[in-house]
């Protein structure tokens, strides 16, 4: 999935300036908050702008871990970034906790009045939220989705485009009602252009066939396959329209639907599109993403490189590998808000000089300690002994793909296969 010579780089839209009091009075709608961009985005808005927001609403799906407000508490209050957020002094005077020395429960207590989580999700082709009916908001920041590349088509399609068009429509009639615009800032992806080679430009990028026919054959292939056959359905169309896989296919169709449906709404809604690019731990304190999606994506990759499992990968070496630190993506979101005048912007939140495939041995054998210790902590726990006895003999745990195992067995025998120039050392 990696574009072949890199991003365009990030810079201020077209636009009047920076607005350093945007958020002044603001309520903000935030879904996605359990995700990894989504639980920062949150952690930064309350680090930052605590102060000038009127208040935070968070959109979160019940399930069989609790209510929303369970989840909010549960799943981010207790995660280690908001627990350093609640022990720091400065933040608790900010939140206005009272006390001397306020402990980490009486600043939480203190921000509940400017924090609500209410239940929401996308359940058969509408958004089942009755509590938002009665909410106002000026902001939406809409971080849910799915990283699973291979996930059925029905379910990447509500997902990604279904749930993001149904909430901006939401957004323009409450807009209407009302009397004032309200901001929609969708987090995509800078590979929603799928086979491309050369410059990822940020503004829209058309394929041979338009939104409304890949749409078409879309809810065709949904409607005429069988549960099982989703995901392989879903595979080949995102081949037949130029992309790798549905998670690509289904976040270009958001982004074109997002655009037409903001056109539609007469300035009502006004659009923003952040392409983000492969999210890691945040560069401030280490935290490396909730507990419930650790060690997926690339840090697998960065985990057996730094142990020395993979001395060598198949690629092209100036392939660049576009990781941004957490905190810093979150910080592009908020900060990408606060600039006016663009009618719909696209901002790439990547760097200007992203990593090269040979900087991962390095960057990785760095951090190598670090992400051994974490692994330990809180995954290979309970495989702590098979895990010291030899590196191969013991089953990997849960959140580490059992491919990338065999796969170290197998390399040697194929490295001889590849030309030479697509051999990288690391």
């Amino acid at each position: 999935m990696t574009p072949a010579h890199g991003t365009a780089p990030t810079h201020p839209p077209p636009c009047q300036g920076f607005d350093p009091d945007y958020f002044g009075g603001k309520n903000i709608l935030i879904t996605g908050a359990t995700g990894l961009v989504g639980m920062l985005v949150f952690h930064q808005l309350l680090q930052r702008h605590f102060r000038e927001i009127r208040s935070c609403i968070l959109l979160i799906r019940p399930g069989a871990n609790g209510t929303a407000p369970e989840r909010l508490d549960r799943e981010i209050f207790q995660e280690e970034i908001f627990q350093a957020l609640f022990r720091d002094p400065i933040f608790a005077r900010t939140c206005g906790a009272q006390g001397h020395d306020p402990s980490p429960s009486a600043v939480k207590e203190a921000i509940r009045g400017k924090i609500r989580a209410i239940s929401g999700a996308f359940v058969q082709g509408k958004l089942e939220a009755p509590a938002l009916e009665s909410q106002d908001f000026d902001v939406v920041i809409h971080c849910a989705g799915s990283t699973e590349f291979s996930a059925p088509l029905d379910e990447a399609y509500a997902t990604h485009t279904r749930f993001a068009v149904e909430l901006l429509s939401f957004c323009d009639r409450l807009a209407n009602s009302r009397g004032r615009s309200c901001d929609f800032a969708y987090v995509s992806t800078i590979y929603v252009c799928g086979r491309q080679t050369g410059i990822i430009e940020e503004t829209l990028h058309p394929k041979r066939h338009t939104s409304r026919e890949m749409r078409a054959a879309i809810e065709e292939a949904i409607a005429h396959s069988r549960p099982v056959e989703m995901s392989s359905a879903g595979h080949r169309l995102a081949v037949r329209f130029g992309f790798h896989n549905v998670y690509e296919m289904t976040k270009w169709l958001a982004e074109w639907e997002i655009v037409e449906a903001a056109r539609n709404t007469r300035g009502r809604v006004r659009a923003l599109l952040l392409r983000a690019g492969i999210v890691t731990g945040t560069a401030a304190t280490g935290w490396y993403g909730p507990r419930k999606s650790r060690f997926k994506v690339i840090y697998p990759y960065l985990y057996y490189i730094s142990m020395g499992y993979l001395r060598w990968i198949p690629g092209r070496p100036e392939n660049p590998i576009p990781m941004v630190p957490g905190d810093i993506t979150a910080r592009y979101v908020l900060s990408a808000l606060q600039h006016r005048g663009a009618e719909i912007p696209v901002l790439h939140l990547t760097g200007t000089r992203p990593t090269e495939v040979p900087r991962l041995g390095p960057l990785a054998r760095h951090a190598g300690p670090l992400m051994t210790d974490a692994l330990y902590r809180t995954v290979a726990e309970p495989h702590r002994q098979k895990f010291q006895q030899a590196r191969f003999r013991f089953r990997p745990p849960r959140l580490i793909p059992r491919w990338l195992f065999r796969l170290t067995f197998d390399l040697d025998a194929r490295r001889s296969h590849l030309p030479r120039e697509l051999e990288i050392i690391i």
